[in-house]
């Protein structure tokens, strides 16, 4: 019986049957559910994978694992994959959804919740906020100067 080729995810090969990941001149073990894992990604490749169904999936709905466990095992994956958490490359977080397998190009395109501070409508608020503070001592300053000059006429 021949094994079907391995699943190409980055720059590394999984092969799961033996748990790891080979590449760059070397291999990886990996846990067993990180493998599932990846799996299970590149199957839906480029497609969002929702939290619920990665996790009915990998713990067969033991009712005692739930988000942090997940949590977890991606973050175990990533780091075996030499993927960021802050800028992936590989397993990309979709916010409110789950996670998807991005590789090369495609997973340099972010989400707009993850652009940063400046990203998206971000910038327009901060701008909102520091003009509403700036206001504020303005008027503030103006409030004291009024006085001061109050209390210099009047002999104060």
């Amino acid at each position: 019986m021949t094994r079907p080729p391995p699943v190409r995810i980055g720059a590394f090969a999984l092969d799961d049957v033996a748990n790891r990941l080979i590449g760059d001149g070397e291999s990886r073990p990996i846990s067993p559910l990180a493998a599932r894992l990846l799996a299970m990604l590149a199957e839906h490749r480029g497609e969002p994978v929702p939290r619920a169904a990665i996790i009915r999936q990998l713990w067969a709905d033991n009712h005692y694992v739930g988000e942090t466990a997940l949590n977890r095992l991606v973050s175990e994956t990533r780091k075996a994959l030499d993927d960021s958490p802050r800028m992936p490359r590989i397993i990309q977080t979709v916010p409110r959804v789950g996670y998807r397998l991005v590789d090369g190009e495609a997973s340099a395109e972010l989400p707009s919740e993850r652009k940063g501070m400046w990203g998206g409508w971000r910038w327009l608020a901060a701008l909102l906020i520091l003009l509403l503070v700036a206001s504020l001592v303005a008027n503030w300053l103006m409030e004291q100067a009024i006085g001061l000059e109050w209390m210099r006429r009047n002999g104060g």
